[in-house]
């Protein structure tokens, strides 16, 4: 059987932070429509950890939720332009 270390229990703890995150937004909705900014709190976070224990995991981590914020919000952008775009043209 492996020996598991202190430190990879840590970095388990941490990956499993968001989704303690995740469950609050959507079972109380504290953010409402601005639930993407839920990534963006992720990433940040990922990134303070990546920093305070010099982590390339808690990096890629902090990348891959902060490049799945920019998807989200890039597609509510377009969504808001859309909606725009059609209220110009009946008008």
């Amino acid at each position: 059987m492996p020996d598991c270390s202190a430190g990879e229990f840590r970095v388990l703890d941490r990956r499993l932070a968001p989704s303690r995150l995740a469950f609050i937004e959507t079972r109380f909705s504290p953010l409402g429509a601005q639930w993407p900014f839920h990534l963006l709190v992720v990433s940040l976070f990922y990134l303070a950890l990546a920093f305070r224990f010099d982590s390339r995991t808690m990096f890629a981590l902090s990348l891959t939720s902060f490049a799945a914020w920019r998807g989200v919000a890039a597609t509510s952008v377009e969504r808001a332009l859309e909606v725009l775009w059609s209220y110009v043209e009946s008008v």
